[in-house]
C-alpha cells in the first residue's frame, strides 16, 4: 500500500495549479506541521490545513498525528482532482487542501494510519487517481459490475452470485470446533442465553485494531472459512473474511446473523448484521451507552424489516450499530438458510 503512494510522486500535481501561499511551493516544498486539528486535519506554518486524503478522523488517529508530524516537516501529494482552493498572500485567509501526507522519513501518514487500524477509510468523490488503492485497501469481493435490476436478473449474473454465495456458505463453518470454541470462550465472559454484553464482547474481540488488513491475491477473490482465520492467519484479512468470522461466531452461539456484499459506485465492501429483535430495547440501549461511555451514541444504525432488526456490525465503527456504507445495491446472503436477496437502492443515490 505505502509503494503506491510513492508512486504518485511522480506524476502527481500535473493538473492543479496553485497560487502563491508563501515563498515555497506548496506543491514541491515541505513544511513544518504547527497544530493537529483533529485526527485527519493538520495545519501547516503557512496557515493551510490539510485534510487527509481517505482518513476518517478518530481519537487514535490524532494521538498519532499528534505524535508523527506535529513539529515535524511534511511534503504533500495530490490526487489530480483533489481540491485547492487558492488563497492569496496577505489576505488573512488560509486555505484548505485534500492530500497524501509524506513526513520527514518518506512514509506516507495516510497509508500507515490505515495499515495501523487506527482509522477508518473514508472514500470521497476527490480520489481519482488513487482510487484504485483505496478501494483495495477497504476490501474487495468478486465484483459483478452492473447497474440495471434487468440485468441482475440475467441467467449469467445469477450463475455467479450463486457461486459466490456457495463460497461464503463454506466459509462460514460455524460448527467447526475452533469456531465454536473461540465463540464460547468470549461470550462466556457474560453467561447465560444469547444477549447483547455477548454480542459487543464478541465485536471488541475481533474489530480492528485486533483485526489486520490484507488484501486477497492479485485478480482472485479467496475467503477465508471463519476456522482458519481463527487458527492460521491470526485475525488477518480483508473485509469479507471479517464478515464471515462474525457471523459464524455470533451463529455459533444462538444469534441469527446475515452477510451483506454492497456496492456503491466507488468501492464494494463486505459487513455483517445480526437480528436483535429478541434483544429487550431498554436493555439492548442501557448495555450500548454503558459499554461504551466515551462515544455520543445519539442513533444506533439498523434496518427493520417486519418483526427482524438488522444492527449493523461493519468493522468501520467503534461499537455495534455504526453508520451503514451508503451503497446502491448490495446481496444480502442468509448462509444458514442458504437463502439470498437483493437489495437495489439506485434510485435513492
Amino acid at each position: 500500500m505505502r509503494s503506491i503512494f510513492i508512486i504518485l510522486l511522480a506524476f502527481i500535481f500535473a493538473n492543479i495549479g496553485c497560487g502563491p501561499c508563501s515563498p515555497k511551493n506548496l506543491r514541491k516544498d515541505a513544511f513544518p506541521v504547527t497544530a493537529v486539528l483533529n485526527g485527519s486535519q493538520v495545519q501547516l506554518i503557512n496557515g493551510y490545513v490539510i485534510n487527509l486524503l481517505g482518513i476518517e478522523a478518530s481519537l487514535e488517529s490524532e494521538k498519532y498525528l499528534k505524535r508523527e508530524v506535529l513539529n515535524h516537516d511534511v511534503k504533500l501529494v495530490f490526487d489530480s482532482h483533489s481540491p485547492l482552493y487558492q488563497m492569496s498572500m496577505g489576505s488573512g485567509v488560509t486555505g484548505e487542501v485534500f492530500a497524501y501526507v509524506i513526513n520527514d522519513r518518506g512514509i506516507c501518514i495516510n497509508s500507515d494510519i490505515l495499515d495501523h487500524g487506527i482509522s477508518n477509510i473514508s472514500i470521497i468523490p476527490y480520489l481519482t487517481d488513487s482510487l484504485e488503492p483505496y478501494i483495495a485497501m477497504a476490501g474487495r469481493y468478486a465484483q459483478i459490475a452492473i447497474s440495471k435490476k434487468d440485468e441482475l436478473e440475467g441467467q449469467e449474473v445469477k450463475a455467479s452470485i450463486e457461486t459466490l454465495f456457495q463460497e461464503v456458505i463454506d466459509a462460514c463453518d460455524y460448527m467447526n470446533p475452533a469456531t465454536r470454541n473461540l465463540a464460547v470462550r468470549i461470550a462466556g465472559q457474560h453467561t447465560g442465553e444469547f444477549n447483547i454484553e455477548q454480542v459487543i464482547d464478541i465485536f471488541d474481540s475481533v474489530r480492528p485494531p485486533q483485526w489486520k488488513y490484507v488484501n486477497d491475491p492479485r485478480g482472485v477473490e479467496f475467503f477465508s472459512s471463519a476456522s482458519n482465520t481463527i487458527l492460521n492467519t491470526n485475525l488477518t484479512g480483508d473485509c469479507d473474511d471479517f464478515a464471515i468470522l462474525m457471523y459464524s461466531l455470533l451463529t455459533s452461539i444462538g444469534g441469527q446473523a446475515r452477510i451483506s456484499f454492497a456496492q456503491n459506485k466507488y468501492m464494494g465492501h463486505a459487513f455483517t448484521e445480526l437480528n436483535i429483535r429478541d434483544i429487550p430495547p431498554k436493555t439492548f440501549f442501557q448495555t450500548m451507552y454503558s459499554r461504551f461511555p466515551e462515544f455520543s451514541i445519539d442513533s444506533l444504525h439498523y434496518k427493520i424489516e417486519g418483526e427482524s432488526v438488522w444492527l449493523n456490525l461493519d468493522w468501520w465503527a467503534a461499537y455495534p450499530g455504526g453508520k451503514y456504507m451508503d451503497y446502491q445495491w448490495r446481496f444480502i446472503f442468509y448462509p444458514m438458510e442458504h437463502q439470498y436477496f437483493i437489495e437495489n437502492r439506485t434510485e435513492k443515490i
